[in-house]
């Protein structure tokens, strides 16, 4: 958890909601709108680790068939080994 602080223009907060009359009413709307953003963004990106070990298999699979039938791009070892370098330095 941290914590930040960030400015907003309380008149247009009050023409949203009309009862944000107060800084702690306003904190606590922000914070509720800031905890739905962030579970939905959470919900809408799924970890590449949310695969089972068949599921992972089956979609490398489908991206080897598709490779192999020139429909997936390929890209050679070289050129994944420099973009790792140039993006992390390695």
């Amino acid at each position: 958890m941290c914590t930040v602080t960030i400015n907003v223009d309380d008149a247009t907060l009050r023409r949203i909601n009309p009862g944000l009359t107060t800084r702690e009413s306003i904190g606590q709307w922000l914070q509720h709108r800031v905890n739905l953003m962030i579970s939905e963004l959470a919900a809408s990106r799924q970890s590449p680790n949310a695969h089972t070990a068949e599921e992972m298999q089956a979609i490398l699979l489908d991206r080897i068939h598709k490779a192999e039938a020139g429909e997936e791009p390929v890209v050679s070892h070289q050129e994944v080994s420099d973009s790792i370098r140039s993006k992390y330095g390695f």
